[in-house]
């Protein structure tokens, strides 16, 4: 687990190896996160994270009115796999980027509600296997990475996890 200073500077909070990614692993991990904290002082503001459901159905139970996003660089990860398999396309930025009117893109940085909608009905039309995908796969997930809706919520920028990646290689080197 990583925490960000207000100088942008990266630092460890914890470190745990579980023996799997279970919800009761989780809620062992995230107790042990909170009993270690003066919630008073040091509550987190957010959580950032991949779609891991066993820590995602944990984090509400543990640290209740903490809000959660979800790390956007996992979501178009994962949207682009589904891409490659259905259009073959060779990279994300193929996709992501091909129409700027009608993309993937123009949805998950829409600045507003009204936008988000408008991009939403303009990609659906054009993809239409793909907003299936994304609809089933992420669609009660969306307040967790479109730009609308994470803009509501105090993150100061941190909507990867490349922080947390960054020392978890450090970790495994």
């Amino acid at each position: 687990m990583v925490g960000v200073t207000p100088t942008v500077s990266s630092f460890l909070i914890a470190c745990s190896m579980i023996p799997t990614e279970s919800e009761e692993n989780y809620k062992w991990l995230l107790k042990k996160l909170a009993d270690n904290l003066d919630v008073t002082e040091a509550s987190p503001c957010v959580f950032v994270t991949d779609r891991e459901l066993g820590l995602i159905n944990t984090l509400g139970a543990v640290f209740p009115g903490v809000d959660h996003l979800l790390c956007r660089w996992h979501v178009n990860k994962a949207i682009n796999g589904k891409a490659l398999e259905f259009y073959r396309t060779n990279s994300m930025k193929s996709f992501i980027i091909t129409n700027p009117e009608d993309g993937w893109n123009k949805v998950i940085n829409a600045l507003t509600e009204q936008a988000f909608r408008h991009a939403w009905v303009c990609f659906s039309r054009k993809r239409r296997r793909m907003s299936d995908y994304i609809q089933r796969a992420w669609g009660e997930h969306a307040g967790k990475f479109i730009l609308c809706y994470t803009n509501e919520v105090l993150h100061l920028g941190n909507t990867a996890t490349s922080r947390v990646e960054s020392a978890h290689s450090l970790l495994k080197a």
